[in-house]
């Protein structure tokens, strides 16, 4: 009995110890350590190994609070879904840039033109599905009208063309929108640069959707995201760190002139009809969860520097 007290002793004593230990390690990590572990309203914790953008915690979808505006051109940053080793700061010195054409520069077109937003009492519209409706004045397509007349704005000759390769067939699509391309450039070879518009749609772990959002000159603006294709599937695309070269430098100065307006550039395997013009890009204005005015604004907040930036 004597010998069984004395074992008990020494493992109290034990127990104690690495209790003390525990807490002076807690005591030494950085504060918010924890806040990657929380749920933020219907934010999910950011789980894939990805580049994202640095802060407290962060989620695949959201951008941490804006950094201040500095003279400073702030890091740009990729979040990576291939095998492929993507230097940010190698692909940023390529220095790739587009420039205005003698015509028509920019060519809109939709892939999946019925893609919509939250219904609100002052933006209703009949779905032809989930968060989808053929009513072009609530669809993305009256997004890309946007983004086309704030290009026009800056002088910037815009051809928007809004019918649709989502409907009446889903499946299809990017073949339908890659023959709609090859129009639209057999009418204005010119183009140098190709947009293809979309809003994105991303589920948090409970089934909400989530709403990309940021606030610009205290207004809700919904946030945006490059998705950057390349040949990893198989289909020629040789000069997509060009395309991604460009992206970066555009993500910087949207990032730099409006922070927290950027998503990282999401680099995929998938080619995205982005093989045209070193210009090609596949641009999502929010999602699902936000309005169709935060994505108006924030088509005419992308219209404005990147027509700005097809001047310089």
């Amino acid at each position: 009995m004597k010998r069984e007290g004395r074992i008990t002793d020494l493992l109290t004593l034990a127990a104690g110890f690495a209790f003390c230990l525990i807490l002076a390690l807690v005591s030494r990590l950085p504060p918010g350590f924890f806040s990657f572990f929380k749920k933020d309203g219907a934010m999910t914790p950011f789980v894939k190994n990805t580049d994202g953008l640095p802060g407290g915690g962060f989620t695949e979808t959201f951008i941490p609070a804006p950094r201040p505006r500095t003279r400073a051109l702030p890091e740009v940053f990729i979040r990576n879904d291939t095998d492929f080793d993507a230097d940010k700061n190698a692909l940023l010195a390529r220095g790739v840039r587009v420039k205005k054409a003698d015509g028509v520069s920019v060519i809109i077109v939709h892939t999946h033109g019925t893609e919509a937003y939250t219904r609100t009492e002052s933006e209703k519209y009949e779905e032809s599905d989930s968060f989808r409706t053929t009513d072009g004045s609530k669809n993305v397509t009256r997004v890309g009208e946007e983004l086309a007349r704030a290009l026009e704005a800056r002088g910037i000759a815009c051809a928007h063309y809004t019918e649709y390769c989502d409907y009446p067939a889903y499946s299809g699509a990017y073949d339908r929108s890659r023959e709609l391309i090859e129009r639209a450039l057999a009418a204005h070879p010119e183009a140098t640069v190709v947009i293809d518009l979309h809003r994105d749609a991303i589920l948090s772990a409970d089934g909400s959707y989530l709403r990309t959002a940021a606030n610009i000159n205290g207004r809700d603006a919904a946030q945006i995201e490059f998705v950057c294709g390349t040949d990893a599937g198989g289909l020629s695309h040789p000069a997509w760190r060009d395309n991604l070269s460009f992206q970066l430098y555009l993500q910087q100065r949207l990032q730099s002139e409006y922070p927290g307006l950027m998503r990282p550039v999401n680099l995929r395997r998938a080619r995205f009809n982005q093989h045209f013009r070193t210009g090609s890009m596949l641009i999502e204005i929010g999602a699902c969860g936000n309005t169709l005015s935060e994505a108006l604004y924030s088509a005419r907040l992308f219209g404005d520097l990147l027509g700005r930036v097809l001047s310089e």
